[in-house]
């Protein structure tokens, strides 16, 4: 006689739970660019894509970050595109609405870059030829909250390179070696713990 009404309702809420690797440092790797001298070399720019490739790996094996890709947005933006559409289902809208953000972001330019073939004479007399790749890179790391930069470097490398190694492999020491830089930056060596004549460092992956 009331007039009211109680209505029993069972619903399913679906929750994004977070990746327990997200609790690390969040880190993206922006695409290298090619600025200056060497944006009129014809290799530079698959060359600075190796770089960025091989400094992205050391980062992410380090095992110290939580890795965001900011490298394939295209791509990244047609998938984000798709679920926010009417039809996709709810679970997938919620992981869209919690998208992590980086903390640190890292920015890096190739400024030089003149990979040629040097002739060289020997002491017999023969001369042999090497190639030569010089590289300049500016590299920064920023604080995304703040904007504060926390760590700059002018990478160079001479370039002399042996017979035997090809530009993708030497793009990808150059990753390697700028991905070390910025670890030992961010997380310097530190002893752990220290147990019968052993120590423990905070290293991880193959660093």
């Amino acid at each position: 006689g009331s007039g009211r009404a109680f209505v029993k309702i069972k619903a399913v809420i679906p929750t994004y739970k977070a990746s327990e690797q997200l609790k690390r440092l969040k880190l993206a790797v922006m695409p290298l660019a090619v600025v200056g001298a060497a944006s009129s070399k014809p290799d530079a720019a698959n060359f600075a894509e190796s770089v960025s490739a091989a400094l992205e790996a050391y980062l992410t094996q380090t095992r110290k970050f939580a890795m965001i890709d900011r490298r394939y947005s295209d791509s990244s933006n047609r998938e984000l595109a798709r679920v926010n559409s009417r039809n996709a289902p709810i679970e997938e809208t919620v992981k869209v609405g919690m998208r992590v953000g980086a903390d640190y972001i890292v920015l890096a330019a190739l400024k030089e870059f003149a990979a040629q073939q040097v002739q060289q004479q020997r002491v017999t007399g023969r001369v042999v030829s090497r190639m030569s790749a010089p590289v300049s890179i500016d590299v920064r790391v920023l604080d995304i909250a703040t904007g504060q930069i926390k760590f700059a470097q002018t990478y160079v490398n001479p370039g002399r390179l042996n017979n035997n190694m090809s530009l993708s492999q030497y793009a990808v020491d150059i990753g390697s070696d700028i991905g070390q830089v910025i670890n030992m930056a961010i997380y310097p060596i530190a002893v752990v713990s220290a147990n019968a004549g052993q120590v423990t460092l905070n290293q991880g992956g193959d660093t």
